[in-house]
């Protein structure tokens, strides 16, 4: 029972990113140095093959170094910041993935659906926890004046105003959000029909599902893609779907006409379902086709990039939020053919229960629907799965 605590953990922290106001690097850093040498422990020691998903993970690495390298000779400028912000992550996120697997390997008994539920719990629970937050503004104070809202703005003034209109995902806010939500759903609508835990997995959509969307609206996307991935595995589950979702809605009604805070959330994430027009995410998609005319009007930045990732005050190269336009001036067409070829290879490594080529299209069609709306780097999270798979092989073998 301690180590299912102990690990539920060490996922939460790594999964939700979470930060402390005392560092600028997320809490899971302090514990990938451990993965480190675990994995230096495996080969030197123990005389772990490296598998080859992980020297063509590396290759990858190596390749998104390569092409930030080219564009900086080519451009003799550049800030690095794309490089560092994706490709650093994701490395260090892999040290301590091999971590985090190790320790659920000391459970007594593991397996690829039990880890996926971990998963799902984790972010179920960051949302719930965030939704009580938003409800208490004392306790949202009190969290807050330790841990770092990761909302990219600075003043108490500015996160108050935030909490005012919506609600601040724990770690992942905002764009962030819509990524680990998004990604959950599809994770749980491939898994779905292979699991044990229908059951369990029915309500964690629900909640991933109504408050994700109350964190981010573009977790609709996400919604709407599981949902109907779910009734064509098994279509026995939209009874039980509708069901939880009439008593959510028979709950929001009441507390809509009862408590404010719960009226200000409720306005904020569905009023565009039915006001498109007059509603905020109106504006952000007319200020994210007014993004797509911004191209290069070059060759070379086509090709290799600017080199430039965020201008001299901070914010986005050329005030452009769009993943694809923002990987292409960082590091051309090059860099973004990484970029994804990454992502979709290490997903395409994590063995379900039966190799099924529309699973990872369901993957991919999501990589490619958010990084219209900014870079929605899900490498992180796949390494989860990924890290299994690999270890999982290995253990077998011995």
């Amino acid at each position: 029972m301690l180590i299912n605590f102990v690990f539920f953990f060490f996922l939460f922290i790594f999964v939700v990113n979470l930060k402390t106001l005392f560092f600028s690097f997320p809490i899971f850093y302090f514990f990938a140095p451990f993965g480190f040498l675990l994995f230096l422990k495996d080969i030197l020691i123990t005389k772990l093959v490296i598998k080859k998903p992980i020297i063509v993970f590396f290759s990858f690495l190596l390749l998104a170094a390569l092409a930030d390298f080219i564009s900086y000779l080519i451009n003799q400028d550049g800030d690095f910041f794309y490089l560092r912000q994706v490709y650093l992550y994701i490395l260090i996120s892999f040290f301590y993935t091999y971590f985090l697997i190790k320790l659920f390997f000391c459970m007594k008994s593991y397996s690829l659906d039990k880890l996926i539920l971990f998963f799902l719990v984790v972010v179920a629970t960051q949302l719930l926890a965030s939704f009580i937050l938003f409800l208490n503004s004392s306790l949202f104070d009190l969290f807050f004046s330790v841990f770092d809202t990761a909302i990219g703005y600075t003043g108490a003034n500015t996160v108050d105003d935030f909490n005012e209109q919506r609600m601040i995902a724990i770690g992942n806010p905002f764009f962030g959000s819509a990524i680990l939500n998004c990604f959950s759903l599809i994770l749980l609508a491939i898994q779905f029909k292979y699991t044990d835990y229908k059951k369990s997995y029915i309500v964690l959509w629900s909640i991933i599902s109504i408050l994700g969307i109350a964190s981010a609206r573009t977790t609709i996307i996400g919604v709407l893609i599981s949902f109907l991935v779910l009734l064509s595995g098994y279509r026995k589950s939209f009874k039980y779907i509708a069901g939880i979702l009439i008593l959510a809605l028979v709950a929001f009604n009441f507390l809509y006409f009862t408590n404010e805070r719960v009226q200000t959330i409720i306005d904020f994430s569905f009023s565009f379902l039915f006001d498109f027009r007059h509603s905020q995410a109106s504006d952000s998609t007319s200020e994210l086709m007014q993004m797509l005319n911004v191209l290069p009007n070059n060759l070379k930045t086509w090709l290799v990039g600017d080199n430039f990732f965020q201008d001299s005050n901070g914010y986005y190269y050329k005030g452009i939020d769009i993943g694809y336009s923002r990987i292409i001036f960082a590091n051309g067409i090059l860099g973004l053919i990484v970029f994804l070829l990454m992502h979709f290879y290490m997903f395409y490594q994590v063995k379900f229960d039966k190799k099924n080529l529309l699973n990872y299209l369901y993957m991919f069609v999501i990589v490619i629907a958010l990084n219209l709306k900014g870079v929605a780097n899900f490498a992180s999270f796949i390494m989860v799965l990924f890290i299994y798979t690999i270890l999982y092989a290995s253990k077998r073998k011995v």
